[in-house]
C-alpha cells in the first residue's frame, strides 16, 4: 500500500497518462527512480526507539511500552494513531481471522520520524473476536538507515512478534477450550430461549474457529527453550527482584473464563483489558530481551553497522584494539567488585541477534533489568489492586534486594560498574572501533580534546605510536592539577592498544603503588600522580629503560627512537590540527593503514613465493628495522 503521495514513485510500475506503446515502456524502464524519495545528508541524531502498541477495543490506538523509556516530548498517542490507522489487514491474503502477520515501511511518518512496523494478533478470551490487534514498530530519525536495513529490521521485529505469539497461543489454548465447552453446555440448556441458543451457537462457532486455528499451530520448541533460558539467566545474574515481581504479577491474575452472558450481550461497561504479561506470560520477557538487543544493535549510526556487516563477512584473522580500564581501589570497595575488572562495563554491542547463537544472552545485564522493571511497573499500574497488596507483603530482605538491584542499575547507568574480563566487550576489531569511540565521547565529552592536548604538548606522536604498536609500557607522570587531563589521555589511549582476544591487559588511570617488573606484561598504560612522591619511588631504575615516559610536570618525553616509514607522516598530521580538532578519526586512519600492512604481511607469509623475491619486495617498500619491529609484533597478535 502507499502511505502518502510522496511515496508513489517508489511503487510506480506504469503511468496511466502515458501511452502503452513499447517505446514508452522502454523509456520508463530507463528512467532511474530513487526509492522512497531523497535522503537527508545530516539526519537528526536523536536516539531510535521501539514501540509496542495495540488497537484496543476500549481505548483505541494505545501505546503499551517503549524501548528505551522516552520523555514527554514524543507524542506516543499520535504515533499510535498514525501507524494503527494503516490498512494493514489488507496486506494479508488470508481471509480467515486472525489474519496473518503483515509488515510495512512508513518513511516520513512525521517530518522527522521514519518507521518499520510488524502487525500481528494476540489471542485473548475476553477480547472482541478473541483477538487483539498489536504491532511492534521501530522508529528512526535516519531515513537512509531505515531503507538500507529494512530487511534485517523487519526480520527482527517479526522474530519478536513470533515469540510473543508463540507464548500467547500456548498460554491461552486451555482457556479457550474451557470457554468453548462452557458455551457448548449453555447452548444445550433447555431453559435458554431460541434467540439465546442461536446467539450461543454463533458464539460457539467463533470460538471453535479460533481454537481450530490455534490447534493447527505446530509450535516451536526453540522458543520454549529460550524462554526457560532467559529466566535462568535472570536468576544467574542475581536479578532476583525482577524475577520475584514477575512471579507476583503472574499470581495476581487467575485464569477466569468469562461467563457466557458477557459474551452474549457484550456489555459496554468494560473498563480494562488484560495486560500484555497476562496474555503472553514469560514469553514477554524473551520478547523484550530480543527487542532490547535489537535496539542496541540497530540504534547505532548506519555507517558503523554497514562497516561491521561487510567486515564480518570476510573470513580470516584481524587485529583487535582496546585495553581494559582498571577500576580504582576506592571504587572497588564502594561497589564490592573484584580485583581485575574493567570500568568500561556498559559498552555491549550484541554479537549476534540469532536465537541460536552462543552469545545471544551476553546482554542480559542491568540495562535489560531496568527495561524489565519499567515494563513490570507499567503492567502493575494497569492491573487490579491485588498486585500492590501482594507487593506490600515483601519482607525487609526483599526490599534490600530491590535497593541492591536499583543501586546496580544506577551504577550501570552512571558507568561506574566493574566487569570481569570474560564479559569485557569493548575490545574490538577496527571495523567496530567507531562504536567504542562514540561511547567514550558520550561518557566524557572532553576526552578527545584532552587526548589531542597531551599529544601536542609533547609533539612526539610518531614515537609514542611506535611504543604503542610494539607494546612498550607507557607511563604518564602528572601532578594533582593535571590529574583529570592525564586520566582522560590514558582512557583515550587505551582504545588504540593492540591486544590478543584472551589476553589480560589493563590501563590504570590512577596508579598508587610502585610499578614492578611483573606488571609490564599486564599494563599497557599507567598514570602516576606524583604529589609528594619522587619518580624514583614509583619507577624502579631497572625497568625505566623498558618504559616510554610522558612527564606532564616538566613536558619531557622519554621513549624509543623511530625513523621508519609506516608512521612517517604522523607528526605532520598532528601539526596541522588545532586544539579541538577531531583527532580520533586520524588515529583510526593510521591504524587502518597499519592493519592493511599486517594483512599484506600475512599474505606474503602464507603464499608460496621465493624468499629472495619477498625480501626484494620488502626492501622496495623502504621498511627498516623499526618498521619490521611493528610488523613482527602485530603479526603475532594478528594470528591469535
Amino acid at each position: 500500500m502507499l502511505w502518502s503521495p510522496n511515496e508513489v514513485l517508489a511503487y510506480l510500475k506504469d503511468d496511466l497518462n502515458v501511452k502503452k506503446s513499447n517505446d514508452d515502456k522502454r523509456k520508463l524502464r530507463k528512467k532511474r527512480i530513487q526509492p522512497f524519495g531523497g535522503f537527508e545528508t545530516w539526519p537528526n541524531d536523536k536516539e531510535d526507539f521501539i514501540l509496542i502498541a495495540e488497537n484496543s477495543e476500549i481505548h483505541g490506538p494505545n501505546p503499551l511500552f517503549t524501548i528505551p523509556e522516552l520523555d514527554l516530548s514524543v507524542d506516543l498517542n499520535s504515533l499510535c494513531t498514525r501507524i494503527l490507522s494503516a490498512d494493514y489487514q489488507g496486506l494479508s491474503n488470508n481471509k480467515k481471522l486472525p489474519r496473518k502477520n503483515a509488515q510495512l515501511l512508513m518513511p516520513h511518518l512525521t517530518s522527522e520520524l521514519h518507521v518499520a512496523i510488524n502487525y500481528f494478533f494476540l489471542f485473548d478470551s475476553e477480547a472482541r473476536g478473541f483477538v487483539r490487534p498489536t504491532c511492534i514498530a521501530y522508529f528512526t530519525y535516519d531515513k537512509h538507515k531505515l531503507i538500507q536495513l529494512a530487511g534485517p529490521i523487519l526480520k527482527t521485529l517479526g522474530e519478536a512478534a513470533a515469540i510473543l505469539q508463540h507464548s500467547n497461543i500456548f498460554y491461552h489454548l486451555d482457556e479457550l477450550k474451557n470457554l468453548r465447552d462452557k458455551i457448548k453446555n449453555s447452548a444445550l440448556d433447555t431453559k435458554n430461549s431460541n434467540i439465546n441458543k442461536m446467539c450461543l451457537e454463533m458464539r460457539l462457532k467463533d470460538v471453535q474457529d479460533v481454537v481450530d486455528f490455534i490447534e493447527n499451530y505446530e509450535g516451536n520448541e526453540a522458543y520454549d527453550k529460550m524462554i526457560l533460558n532467559i529466566m535462568e539467566n535472570l536468576k544467574k545474574n542475581n536479578f532476583s527482584y525482577a524475577v520475584q515481581k514477575l512471579d507476583l504479577l503472574s499470581a495476581s491474575q487467575e485464569i477466569n473464563v468469562p461467563v457466557v452472558d458477557d459474551f452474549t450481550f457484550r456489555p459496554n461497561a468494560k473498563k480494562c483489558m488484560k495486560n500484555l504479561y497476562h496474555i503472553c506470560n514469560n514469553g514477554v520477557v524473551l520478547g523484550l530481551y530480543h527487542l532490547h538487543i535489537m535496539h542496541e544493535y540497530f540504534g547505532r549510526k548506519y555507517q558503523y553497522i554497514f562497516c561491521e556487516d561487510t567486515t564480518t563477512k570476510s573470513k580470516g584473522y584481524s587485529l583487535h584494539f582496546g585495553a581494559c580500564i582498571k577500576v580504582s581501589p576506592w571504587k572497588r570497595i564502594s561497589h564490592s567488585i573484584h580485583k581485575d575488572e574493567c570500568l568500561m562495563s556498559t559498552f555491549r554491542i550484541p554479537s549476534s541477534l540469532s536465537l541460536n547463537s552462543d552469545q545471544y544472552f551476553d546482554c542480559v545485564d542491568h540495562s535489560f533489568e531496568k527495561i524489565l522493571l519499567n515494563f513490570i511497573e507499567k503492567e502493575e499500574d494497569e492491573s487490579n489492586q491485588n498486585i500492590s497488596l501482594n507487593l506490600s507483603t515483601l519482607t525487609q530482605s526483599d526490599s534490600s534486594d530491590m535497593c541492591s538491584s536499583s543501586s546496580n542499575s544506577s551504577s550501570y547507568s552512571s558507568l561506574e560498574e566493574g566487569i570481569t574480563l570474560k564479559k569485557c566487550r569493548h575490545m574490538k576489531p577496527l571495523h567496530m572501533i567507531w562504536d567504542v569511540l562514540d561511547y567514550i565521547t558520550i561518557r566524557k565529552p572532553d576526552i578527545e580534546r584532552s587526548f589531542l592536548q597531551v599529544l601536542k604538548l609533547f609533539n612526539e606522536t610518531r614515537r609514542l605510536l611506535f611504543a604503542v604498536l610494539t607494546r612498550m609500557t607507557i607511563v604518564v607522570i602528572s601532578t594533582p592539577k593535571q590529574l583529570r587531563l592525564a586520566q582522560d589521555f590514558v582512557e583515550a589511549l587505551s582504545l588504540f592498544i593492540p591486544r590478543k582476544k584472551d589476553e589480560t591487559l589493563f590501563v590504570d588511570p590512577k596508579r598508587e603503588e610502585p610499578l614492578r617488573k611483573e606488571d609490564l606484561s599486564k599494563f599497557a598504560v599507567v598514570n602516576f600522580c606524583l604529589g609528594n612522591k619522587r619518580i624514583e619511588d614509583i619507577l624502579p631504575l631497572e625497568i625505566i629503560s623498558s618504559l616510554c615516559i610522558l612527564n606532564l610536570k616538566d613536558c619531557s618525553f622519554t621513549g624509543p627512537t623511530y625513523t621508519g616509514c609506516i608512521l612517517e607522516k604522523v607528526d605532520q598530521q598532528m601539526n596541522i590540527l588545532h586544539l579541538g580538532s577531531p583527532i580520533f578519526p586520524i588515529m583510526v586512519n593510521i591504524l587502518i593503514d597499519v592493519d592493511s600492512t599486517i594483512k599484506w604481511w600475512h599474505v606474503l607469509n602464507t603464499c608460496s613465493v621465493d624468499t629472495s623475491k619477498t625480501t626484494k619486495y620488502i626492501l622496495s617498500k623502504g621498511y627498516n628495522r623499526f618498521d619490521m619491529q611493528i610488523i613482527e609484533k602485530l603479526y603475532r597478535l594478528y594470528r591469535h
